[in-house]
């Protein structure tokens, strides 16, 4: 039997109650989708531990991990992916690498052809209720 992937992503946010989604590398699986940053835990690291390692590994931005905001489980074929994302708040910014896209978008104006992965587009309608309290 499998186990489950534990990864994790951080939501940015940004000005107006908008956040930050990163397009994945064509070459990558699930590659041209958009979705929050992150990554797969690596043995032996806390989620955060983790999540500030792939935020600095993939953007180059040094992040504080602020506060829990959810966990989803998704199967995709074969793999199980549970995923935990994080409030973050970017510290600094070292070197944006130029083949990672970002786009700010805010949850409630979301454009439904805009390739997001299920488990990130839910994490954006959960944002819409939690911007509109």
């Amino acid at each position: 039997m499998k186990r489950p992937i534990a990864v994790v992503a951080a939501i940015i946010r940004g000005e107006n109650d908008t956040v930050m989604l990163a397009k994945r590398p064509v070459n990558d699986a699930h590659g041209g989708n958009y979705e929050f940053p992150g990554g797969k835990i690596e043995y032996g690291e806390t989620p955060e531990e983790s999540l500030i390692r792939e935020i600095h590994e993939e953007l180059k931005y040094d992040i504080d991990v602020e506060e829990l905001f959810s966990v989803e489980s998704e199967v995709y074929g074969e793999k199980h992916i549970i995923l935990i994302s994080y409030f973050c708040k970017i510290l600094s910014i070292e070197d944006f690498p130029e083949r990672t896209a970002i786009v700010y978008v805010k949850p409630s104006e979301i454009d439904e052809n805009l390739p997001i992965l299920p488990p990130d587009r839910r994490n954006l309608d959960k944002l819409v209720d939690y911007f509109s309290k």
